[in-house]
């Protein structure tokens, strides 16, 4: 009878809790239940926003890297006053064309080694400046006179490439040419180029070159002969002003 009478008395004190007051604590209950879940999912768009910005930022840096990459790989194989191929870059392209050449018997290629005739003299008279911006036009040129007006090449896929070697030496392949003769007709056309007038320092300078040239037919055409610096040893002497005898 004692519990039958204590759950009785809870009964009845529930019932005389007015209705209002009941009202205003389930209120106050929903009320507490939806900050609570509109604060978490405030923290979960927080979240969201945070991994997505997180998201961009590593994108952005792995971007970043992989520029550096590039950038870093350029510099490395590029000259850094004429922006032309370097050394390393020119005798990695010249293996692989020699390589090329082993394969495939009837490929034939030309390499050209050029140096200024007097850029000491240049270089000494008018200053170190004036003998660097003399090699960025000279680089120019050359490229523009590769951009071949006729057709050198046997096959679509045959490409020139023309480098700084260092100082005022430059190297050009001539890849896939039709004939040995091609690559004196290519001589000739350079030195025509670079005999026109060039301003510097408020005098006009007309360039002459020395140009030795040699085939893969030659004898012992090895990347290391055919690169190697001031006169390449499978090239033999060279004439100032013009081509090898």
């Amino acid at each position: 009878m004692g519990r039958l009478s204590s759950a009785s008395e809870t009964s009845t004190m529930r019932c005389a809790i007015p209705i209002n007051v009941r009202l205003s604590q389930l209120a106050h209950s929903m009320t507490a239940k939806w900050t609570s879940m509109h604060r978490a999912r405030l923290r979960m768009d927080e979240l969201d926003h945070l991994v997505e910005q997180r998201t961009v930022e590593l994108s952005t840096a792995v971007e970043a890297l992989k520029a550096a990459k590039e950038e870093a790989k350029a510099v490395a194989l590029q000259d850094p006053l004429t922006k032309l191929p370097n050394w390393r870059l020119f005798h990695n392209r010249l293996t692989l064309t020699l390589q090329k050449a082993e394969r495939h018997p009837g490929c034939l290629c030309a390499l050209l080694y050029l140096d200024i005739d007097d850029f000491r003299v240049i270089n000494d008279s008018l200053g170190h400046q004036a003998g660097d911006e003399l090699l960025v036009e000279v680089a120019q040129r050359l490229q523009t006179t590769l951009r071949r007006t006729d057709a050198i090449s046997r096959f679509p896929g045959g490409e020139d490439l023309v480098a700084r070697m260092g100082g005022d030496e430059f190297a050009i392949l001539l890849d896939e040419i039709k004939d040995p003769s091609d690559s004196l007709r290519v001589a000739d056309r350079l030195r025509a180029k670079l005999q026109a007038p060039i301003h510097l320092r408020g005098k006009d300078l007309s360039v002459t070159v020395s140009i030795g040239m040699t085939t893969n037919t030659s004898e012992n055409p090895t990347a290391e002969a055919c690169c190697a610096m001031r006169i390449p040893p499978c090239i033999g002497p060279r004439l100032p002003g013009g081509v090898d005898a």
